[in-house]
């Protein structure tokens, strides 16, 4: 690879494909993904009492829009807090909008089965670039986070998820 200022100049090592100025990569912490405007995602979700309704989104959101025309309903970011406390109460008749990252949501009646509408806006980033999401990673003695990067798949884990 030479100097575009001095073509006569080699950089040793360097293989003449690696042009070195390449485009990062987007993920999770590129702010301009959050700004941007995102791409349109829609779909009906069909929920029941005492099961979980998983949706997992083709890339990460960064908004999410949900309206609930039936009974009361509950959605969380892991299946055993959407089962238990560690979720958020959708009142019947009743919409919410999120300005929020995941690339998975969990969805439960909390009274007779229904359905939900769910709009998302998508960033360009991967679904696998986005941690898993669980609440057994807290530390079992302090309760504090836990980041676990040594295995294939990155996990987060604090008391709050589930």
């Amino acid at each position: 690879m030479t100097d575009p200022a001095n073509p006569n100049k080699i950089f040793p090592g360097v293989p003449e494909t690696n042009r070195g100025f390449q485009y990062p990569a987007s993920g999770l912490n590129n702010t301009a993904e959050y700004m941007a405007s995102g791409l349109p995602y829609s779909s009906g979700v069909l929920i029941t009492a005492g099961a979980a309704s998983r949706v997992d989104f083709p890339f990460v959101t960064s908004e999410i829009y949900i309206t609930n025309s039936g009974s009361a309903a509950a959605f969380g970011w892991t299946a055993n807090g959407v089962l238990g406390t560690n979720r958020h109460v959708l009142a019947a008749n009743s919409s919410i909008a999120l300005r929020i990252r995941v690339n998975t949501i969990y969805f439960t009646s909390l009274g007779a089965a229904g359905s939900l509408s769910l709009t998302a806006a998508l960033t360009t980033i991967p679904f696998r670039s986005y941690p898993k999401l669980t609440g057994s990673n807290a530390d079992p003695v302090t309760g504090e986070p836990l980041f676990l990067s040594a295995s294939v798949d990155r996990s987060y884990g604090y008391g709050g998820l589930g």
